[in-house]
Parts: structure tokens; C-alpha cells; sequence
């Protein structure tokens, strides 16, 4: 079996106990655990080269969410810090939400078609049927998740260089 078969196997055997495991420690926020899942998955697919899989592969995993829910909460305070104490950096107000339709159009306009509907098939699904949209894109979990994060980021630096300006 190659690497990326190998990469697809683990995701797909190991994405619920590493969501229940990322959601305990982050304290039951959904976005914030499959945001961390998917970076772990993602450092897999960085080191598949490196990696044993025919050893202990789930200690790895395991020690590999734990780090990336260290720096996501380490990046939390950071921002809170940055914003104030009593601000919730996660939420945003209603007289600033105003144009929020307008924004997210303007960037969502940067995709391809298939991009967007990549993530609408996503962000659509049940955190379970992530492998029924790989698979309805002919491609591996773990690509998926390597995809949306890419497309995330993407838009991310989008909304920066517009915030910039």
C-alpha cells in the first residue's frame, strides 16, 4: 500500500476518536476541534515520507493533536491579548455584520466554481460523510482536508490584503 493509500486509511480509521479527543480538550467548540483535526491530518500528510505506519501510528496522531490544540490555544490567548480581554475575538457585532454579505460574496467571488462547490459540499456535510465528498470528488480524506485548508487560507490572506487597504 503507498503512502497517500496509507494516509487515506488512518484519516479515515482515526477521524472520529481524534474529533471526540480535540473536542474534550477544547471544550466542545465544534469549529475549533475540526479545525485541529484537520491540521493534524494535514502534518500526516507533510511527514507521510517520515512516518512508520506499519508501527504505532495513533500514539503519533495523538501527540500530534495534542500540539496543534496547544498552539491553537496559545494563538487564542495571543488575540485576545491583542483585542483586549473582554473582547470575544470569535464574535462579532451586529452593526459590523452589516456588510458581512456583501464581504463573503466578494471574497468567495476569488473561487473557481468547482472550488466553491467543494466547499459547500464540505461545510454541508456531517462531520461523519467527510469521506462520501472525497469520494464524490475522486479524491482521498486526507486531500480534502489538505484542499479546504488551502482554499481557507487562501481566503484568509484575501480578507487580510482587503483589511489592509
Amino acid at each position: 500500500m503507498d503512502k497517500d493509500a496509507q494516509c487515506s486509511a488512518v484519516a479515515e480509521q482515526y477521524y472520529k476518536p481524534l474529533l471526540r479527543y480535540c473536542l474534550l480538550q477544547l471544550g466542545g467548540d465544534m469549529f475549533a476541534a475540526d479545525d485541529c483535526v484537520q491540521e493534524t491530518f494535514l502534518r500526516m500528510l507533510e511527514k507521510k515520507e517520515q512516518l512508520d505506519f506499519s508501527g504505532n501510528i495513533r500514539s503519533w496522531l495523538y501527540s500530534a493533536a495534542s500540539r496543534v490544540i496547544k498552539e491553537h490555544r496559545l494563538r487564542i490567548r495571543r488575540e485576545t491579548e491583542l483585542f483586549g480581554g473582554d473582547l470575544d475575538v470569535d464574535t462579532v457585532s451586529a452593526e459590523d455584520r452589516s456588510d458581512s454579505g456583501d464581504d463573503a460574496a466578494a471574497l468567495l467571488s476569488a473561487l473557481t466554481d468547482e472550488e466553491y462547490r467543494l466547499l459547500e459540499a464540505y461545510y454541508d456535510s456531517e462531520h461523519g460523510s467527510k469521506s462520501a465528498v472525497a469520494k464524490e470528488y475522486g479524491i482521498t480524506l486526507p486531500q480534502l482536508y489538505k484542499r479546504v485548508q488551502t482554499l481557507r487560507l487562501r481566503l484568509l490572506r484575501r480578507q487580510s490584503d482587503k483589511d489592509k487597504k
